[in-house]
């Protein structure tokens, strides 16, 4: 089976079947999301894990090993603004989450009951962050910003 989390202006997250991509089947019921309008979701690396961040400055992450039934992992955390990307590290112990606050913050999610701030947050970007993404086989995490660059560490 293939998922697609879907969020948006509805507050919510649906997660879909979509096997089939011509004809996507919804699984479950709609989810409460993080808070807010959901702005970026995104998958570990062993697809049993969901975060989803939101327009309220906050994300909300969901076991989602049975996904007509998701499970809520931990309480939304609260980063400033918007959160607009979130990725996670390809060993999904670290979340990367960014937004409107012009710097991405790294949780440590290694444990489901809650998400904690590692070190202090990534500054550069000029502008807004709107893209997260790790490297496969390094610690080497690149975001785009709507300041038109892209930022390396």
């Amino acid at each position: 089976m293939w998922l697609a989390p879907v969020g948006g202006y509805h507050r919510d997250i649906q997660l879909w079947d979509v096997t089939q991509p011509g004809s996507p089947v919804p699984l479950g019921q709609r989810h409460a999301g993080p808070g807010g309008y959901v702005m970026s979701v995104a998958f570990s690396t062993d697809s049993h894990t969901l975060a989803a961040g939101a327009d309220s400055g906050g994300f909300g992450l969901w076991d989602v090993t049975q996904p007509t039934a998701p499970v809520s992992l931990a309480p939304p955390a609260g980063v400033g603004g918007a959160v607009l990307a979130v990725a996670f590290s390809p060993d999904g112990r670290l979340l990367a989450s960014a937004g409107d606050d012009k710097v991405i913050h790294l949780w440590n999610v290694s444990q489901s009951s809650k998400a904690t701030p590692v070190g202090q947050p990534l500054t550069g970007p000029g502008g807004a962050v709107n893209a997260l993404s790790f490297s496969p086989r390094s610690g080497t995490l690149a975001a785009g910003s709507a300041d038109h660059l892209a930022y390396v560490w």
